[in-house]
């Protein structure tokens, strides 16, 4: 089995705009949402973001392992400074395996150094037959 990996930094606010955060950060490539603008902008009835939030892809290569993706979580909540008090962080990590099953594990180390940041992970995995059942049937 070979899975993909695709990782995102994401900081969460009452207190500062996403842009404000951005320019704290140091980091213009950051995505950036604030509290108060809808959450589906082609969507005048979706639901309103609570908070602002900061969002920063990895540049990991998809094919890292995934101790490299949370290592770079990691090390990038570290170099952040002065985050405001109320701040909110997680890693979501998008999983994208080749077939319908797989596993992976977050190593007790990997889980320490995460804890020790404040950091939780969220993963959303996508087998392989997902992607098949989108595709169109080749007729012969």
């Amino acid at each position: 089995m070979s899975v993909r990996l695709k990782s995102t930094l994401r900081i969460w606010t009452n207190v500062l705009s996403g842009e404000e955060l951005a320019d704290r950060f140091q980091r213009p490539d950051a995505e950036t949402h604030n509290a108060g603008e809808l959450m589906s902008p082609r969507n005048p009835r979706s639901q309103r973001r609570k908070s602002s939030s900061w969002h920063l892809t990895s540049d990991v290569a998809e094919s890292a392992t995934l101790s490299e993706h949370l290592g770079w979580a990691t090390t990038t909540k570290r170099s952040l400074s002065q985050l405001p008090d109320d701040a909110r962080a997680d890693v979501f990590v998008g999983a994208f395996l080749d077939g319908s099953m797989g596993s992976f594990e977050i190593s007790s180390s990997d889980a320490e150094s995460l804890a020790n940041c404040g950091l939780t992970v969220v993963f959303d995995v996508y087998g392989g037959d997902d992607e098949a059942e989108d595709a169109p049937m080749q007729q012969s």
